[in-house]
This record gives structure tokens, sequence and C-alpha cells, in this order.
């Protein structure tokens, strides 16, 4: 059986994409942020697929302590990590900096996952495992100013967003530059009728089960397991903003998150 670890399952994208791959005979990690919405998700997919091979753990994303239990925690559960699917994001309308003194949404969005990531990327490296980061369309308005990145001199709720959907495309790319015993890859899943959209945009979108496509296509099928280092919209590989493949940004920015969450990948 297969082992999926996915942040952000409580609800929403994260949720469906859960049930999934339990219905493709994944054992999945849940990580996320309320044992109280998790024990409703786990009940929602049991009543559904008794067989479900489902569990939670604690998981803040806005606290760096947090992530690092959490890490700790799906190493003792398991021995193989098949797939990291780093889902959760927020969109934050006013300026908040955590108790790390990082902004909320770059934290929550980016750097947690950037840390958890590497605090598991040994597992994944001997599982040969997918990684898949949730980016967004967004994407192209975002910008890397490594001068500001707490937004303390210009704070507008949509930047810091379009900047962390940035950042997960240029660390899925450095990722899969980086590792070659993984595949790393990036998508954005569609306008979708989330929480976050009506938080950020006030709009409506698609049905949750469209966006979940692509990444229960980048997490199952065989047509991708050797792909790495790209970016996915509609299950097939977009063009993403030119600056994504810039290796001395890649490894800039890669060093800075390295420096922001105190930790420092193995070579």
């Amino acid at each position: 059986m297969k082992t999926a670890v996915i942040t952000g399952a409580s609800d929403g994208i994260g949720l469906l994409t859960a049930k999934a791959l339990c219905e493709r005979e994944f054992r999945v990690i849940m990580c996320n942020r309320s044992k109280e919405k998790s024990d409703r998700a786990i009940e929602t997919i049991k009543q559904q697929n008794p067989s479900a091979q489902i569990e939670a753990i604690l998981c803040d994303l806005a606290d760096f302590a947090s992530v690092r239990r959490a890490a700790s925690t799906i190493l003792k559960m398991t021995d193989q990590i098949d797939v990291l699917l780093n889902n959760a994001g927020i969109f934050m309308n006013e300026h908040s900096l955590s108790q790390d003194g990082v902004e909320m949404t770059m934290l929550v969005n980016y750097y947690s996952h950037f840390l958890l990531t590497g605090l598991l990327i040994d597992r994944l490296r001997q599982s040969n495992a997918r990684v898949i980061s949730v980016s967004s369309i967004a994407h192209r308005n975002g910008k890397i100013d490594m001068d500001d990145l707490d937004y303390k001199k210009i704070f507008t709720p949509y930047q810091p967003y379009a900047d962390s959907k940035l950042a997960m495309i240029i660390f899925s790319k450095t990722l899969a530059r980086r590792y070659k015993e993984i595949t790393s890859n990036s998508l954005h899943p569609g306008i979708i009728d989330t929480k976050l959209l009506h938080t950020g945009f006030g709009i409506k979108g698609a049905p949750i089960a469209e966006g979940i496509k692509t990444s229960v296509f980048l997490a199952t099928s065989d047509v991708v397991k050797d792909v790495t280092g790209k970016y996915f919209v509609d299950e097939k590989e977009a063009r993403t903003k030119e600056l994504t493949d810039s290796e001395e940004l890649q490894d800039s920015f890669w060093r800075l998150s390295e420096k922001i969450t105190g930790f420092t990948y193995p070579v």
C-alpha cells in the first residue's frame, strides 16, 4: 500500500484529494491544524469508504515548531512516503507576522512547506517519492523582493498570496534539480469554489471536484512517474513565469528560505 501525506486536508480541495487517494488504496496521512476538523474529515471519508486507511496529525503551518513536530511524527508513523502533497494555503486580508517574525501568508503557503519537505527529504528520497506543490495562476503576478519579504514597506492582501504561489514553483523546480531520486512538480488547480477564493477574491468558482484532478493525476498517473520540474494545468504541462527558470534566483531564494526556516537541506 502506498502512503501519501497531504497538508490542509480537513476540507476543500485537500479533503476531496485525500478521499480520492483513499479510493485508490493509498494510506493517507493528513496534516491539519484542527483536531476537530480532522476527526470530521476522517468520519466523512470512512462513511463513504469504510476500508479507507486514513489518519490525521496536528500540524499548524503558522508555527515552525509545529511543523517540526509533525515531521517527526510522520517519520515514526511510516517507513515510506510515496507522495507528499503540499496543498494547504491561506489568503490574509490583514498584515500579520507569526511568532517567528514571518509574514503569515508566505509562512503558511510556502516556508512551512519548504521546511516540512526538507525534514522529510531523506525518507522521500528513499521512497522515490512524488512531491507535488499546489501553486496558482496567480504566480504570474508574483515577485520575489528579497529585501522586503515581510511586506513591512508595502502590504496589499493579494501580493504575498501571489508571491507565495510563485515561491512554490521556484521551490518545486529547485527541488527537482537538486534531488534526482524524487520527482517534484507544481500545479494550478483552477479557479475553484473554495473558502480561500471567497475570502480573497469574493467570487465563486468551479466545483471542488474539478480542483483535485491535477493533484490526483500527478500523484497517481504512470504518465508522469518520471516527469519532474514541471508545472501543470488541467493535467497538462504549462509554462510558468520566465524568471522561475533562473538557477541563480532558485539558488539564492533557496539559501534565503533555509535561513528563514532555520533548516539546511542535506546534500
